[in-house]
């Protein structure tokens, strides 16, 4: 598969993976930049984003960064509870529950 090909797949409106290859996986990542302040943004929001995201794109593996700024590292626990939120929503129409998650002070990965 060319990166063409690749490229054409990701922003199609197919969730179908390639035949040619079993072991290809489909990857999304979203720069959020979320301040802590903000008004707009909260977990119940993020997961409805990202469920609804994943219902439209199918992927494997996700990363979010610059939830918070990566200078706050005293939101490293707020973090983790909405990373577990996201992991939770994914996993409410998973069976049996496949996504994990793992954290740090500027991505969270699912």
């Amino acid at each position: 598969m060319t990166a063409t090909q690749s490229a054409e797949y990701l922003f199609g409106d197919s969730a179908v993976r390639p035949v040619a290859n079993v072991y290809w996986r489909r990857l999304a990542f979203w720069n959020i930049g979320w301040n802590y302040t903000s008004k707009k943004h909260n977990m119940h929001w993020l997961a409805r984003e990202i469920c609804n995201f994943h219902t439209a794109k199918s992927f494997d593996a996700m990363g979010i960064s610059e939830i918070f700024n990566i200078e706050e590292e005293h939101l490293h626990e707020e973090r983790q509870v909405i990373m577990q939120h996201l992991v939770d929503a994914l996993n409410s129409s998973a069976e049996p529950p496949a996504w994990t998650g793992r954290c740090d002070a500027h991505y969270i990965f699912l």
